[in-house]
């Protein structure tokens, strides 16, 4: 049989179907389907591009590519407490799933975010806006504090301790500014006396 058969050769179809790639190398005119290369799978499709003789001088089939399907592709709609990822994010199968679309909110109380003193803690289900949690998003000032209320000091005052709570709503100089402390220095110039 080997001295006397040869293998079908075939040529690639006028136009590819859709999902598969040629390089335009190695499978050129009517060849063999083991001599038959440059075949890849397109752009959103996966697996190994294949191709099948079946007639002589005919037209090679193409096999093995399939569509990656995407979380936007099947309009995965993610559960309360999680936000989509990326719509082209592939799934691994023709299904998709929450841990391949979706990504966990975090949320204060997720984080076990603790609040300084002076501030009151929001509810543990307030999502953060961020990938962590901070002061804004979990607290509240429970009483305004220099800190709480970025208070800025005139030029010659020092801004007190930002934990410094405020004698009304709105904190002012009284609350928050204090003047600048100075020591003598340990010796003193010619000319002084202490």
């Amino acid at each position: 049989q080997t001295d006397c058969c040869t293998d079908f050769t075939c040529s690639l179809p006028s136009s590819l179907p859709l999902g598969y790639s040629y390089n335009g190398t190695g499978c050129k005119g009517n060849v063999t389907a083991e001599r038959c290369g440059g075949l890849s799978c397109g752009l959103g499709y996966s697996g190994t591009a294949n191709v099948s003789c079946t007639t002589s001088e005919g037209t090679f089939t193409l096999s093995g590519c399939t569509a990656v399907v995407t979380c936007g592709g099947v309009s995965y709609v993610c559960p309360g407490g999680y936000t989509p990822k990326n719509a082209t994010t592939p799934c691994a199968s023709s299904s998709c799933n929450v841990t391949e679309c979706c990504t966990a909110e975090q949320t204060c109380g997720g984080v076990s975010y603790i609040c300084p003193l002076g501030y009151t803690e929001k509810s543990a289900s307030t999502v953060c806006a961020g990938a962590a949690c901070n002061l804004t998003d979990c607290c509240t000032a429970s009483v305004a504090t220099c800190g709480s209320v970025s208070y800025t000091c005139p030029a010659g005052l020092a801004v007190k301790d930002p934990s410094t709570v405020c004698s009304a709503v709105g904190c002012n100089q009284t609350d928050c500014c204090t003047d600048f402390t100075c020591s003598l220095p340990s010796s003193l110039p010619l000319g002084y006396s202490y």
